[in-house]
């Protein structure tokens, strides 16, 4: 994930991270230009590559400073001079920088009232994390206030303010060595650890990078192991937030889906087979939801005929279905078009064999007749 923009999802059970001598947060600092750092041994810390030089020049940054656990209020705040580094990359190159965007920093002395987190990324995802950065956040800080003497250095000195944490968030990916994961991440997280702990022991599994390119695509990833026939049609629908649902007619016929979602842990689960109607390979399957947590789904079968079925999480068994709508017949692996013009009002449309356009209403108030719903 990239802080290029604010990404703050609610409820926001962000918290102001303690000022601390012990880990996890006594670990975790500020850095005069306006990113995130974490100590991983008494002279070196963790972070971003564009912390330490200029991604669009690959100019190094000179002249930074360490504040471990900065906080405004901390009474005898320390500083340390960062006198070198080695980055993954000095430039933005395309979509292999996100990857590249880690640097190491080498400190001018010890650090020896702070503590150091070590470095293990092994993960099993989907795994529970949290993370702390000092994100540049208006809502919480309004512009921030001077830093402790020095001098202003790209304008982040307005900003400084205590850490937040985000307590609870989870990776649920890792794909060429990137962790996708949903914590908060707002400018000035830049460089921020991802954290675990397993028993009492705290780890640290990554650092966010960016800002890249913020609208860039991730991908592709393989849902499990069906097959299809090439350039067959995959319909999707969203019944909530962050729940996804796909549909596909396999090479046997069989009308499949695969979800997404919090309840399945934030990976793909799936594919299951949806009864036993065929469908000609290659065909279309519409679906629609018509309310939170309904499904609606429509395919032509093999005899010509126009089929729905439905699920909710009311029925315990599953899908329900397939109902046969009214006696027309259409050429096997025409598409079917669907609408919710309301709440439980379904409009269904199709070509006939004789090439005439036929509308379809079908009833969704009584369970086992065609729409079942």
């Amino acid at each position: 994930m990239t802080p290029g923009s604010a990404v703050v999802f609610c409820p926001d059970d962000r918290f102001l991270m303690p000022m601390s001598n012990s880990l996890p947060w006594g670990a975790v600092g500020y850095m005069d230009n306006g990113c995130t750092a974490t100590l991983i041994d008494s002279r070196h810390i963790v972070a971003a590559a564009h912390c330490f030089c200029y991604d669009d020049t690959g100019s190094w940054q000179n002249n930074l400073f360490f504040y471990p656990n900065f906080n405004p209020n901390r009474t005898n705040t320390q500083s340390f001079a960062i006198d070198r580094a080695v980055v993954g990359t000095r430039v933005e190159t395309g979509g292999e920088f996100q990857a590249s965007d880690w640097g190491i920093g080498h400190l001018a002395k010890d650090v020896t009232d702070f503590p150091a987190l070590p470095i293990a990324c092994i993960l099993t995802v989907p795994a529970n994390v949290n993370s702390s950065g000092y994100g540049r956040d208006l809502s919480f800080f309004g512009m921030g206030q001077a830093p402790p003497g020095g001098s202003s250095k790209m304008g982040c000195n307005v900003w400084w303010q205590p850490a937040l944490v985000d307590p609870e968030c989870k990776v649920y990916k890792i794909d060429q060595d990137q962790l996708f994961f949903d914590c908060a991440t707002v400018g000035g997280n830049s460089g921020s650890p991802v954290l675990y702990k397993i028993g009492n022991n705290h780890f640290l599994a990554g650092v966010i990078h960016g800002p890249g390119n913020p609208v860039q695509w991730h991908g592709w990833w393989s849902i499990a192991d069906l097959q299809v026939e090439p350039g067959s049609p995959v319909s999707v629908a969203s019944r909530g937030a962050n729940n996804l649902d796909v549909f596909v007619v396999g090479k046997d016929g069989g009308i499949y889906t695969a979800a997404w979602g919090p309840q399945t842990d934030s990976t793909w689960k799936g594919w299951w087979r949806i009864s036993d109607l065929e469908a000609k390979p290659g065909s279309s399957v519409s679906v629609t939801s018509r309310g939170a947590d309904w499904l609606d789904i429509f395919v032509v079968g093999n005899d010509g005929g126009i089929y729905t079925a439905s699920w909710n999480p009311a029925f315990e068994d599953g899908w329900h279905g397939w109902w046969r709508i009214g006696d027309i017949a259409v050429d096997p692996g025409s598409p079917v078009s669907v609408v919710s013009r309301s709440a439980n009002k379904l409009d269904v449309f199709v070509t006939g064999s004789d090439g005439g356009m036929q509308p379809g209403s079908p009833d969704l108030r009584t369970a086992g007749t065609a729409g079942g719903g």
